[in-house]
């Protein structure tokens, strides 16, 4: 037998604001940690974005990947590399 739960309209408005904030701030979340939203990300993080070895990077940048640098730390544009994978392939 399953159970029924009846709630006023309150008390449904605000479980569903709840639920709703809930999820959203876990999408957030879930953005930032996976870097969706970072234009440019360092070696590690764009291998991992496009599933390869961190070697695959460094292949691609002898290849003529370009890199940017700022306060010693290798970056890599998104729409960089995106552009040299549809020009040189993976």
């Amino acid at each position: 037998m399953p159970l029924e739960v009846t709630l006023t309209q309150q008390a449904d408005t605000e479980l569903r604001k709840q639920v709703y904030s809930i999820i959203t701030e876990a999408i957030e979340k879930a953005r930032r940690d996976s870097d969706l939203d970072k234009p440019f990300l360092k070696k590690g993080a764009t291998a991992k974005w496009l599933e390869v070895d961190p070697k695959t990077i460094t292949k691609m940048v002898a290849e003529g990947l370009t890199c940017h640098y700022t306060a010693g730390v290798q970056l890599f544009s998104k729409q960089e590399v995106k552009q040299f994978i549809l020009d040189h392939g993976l």
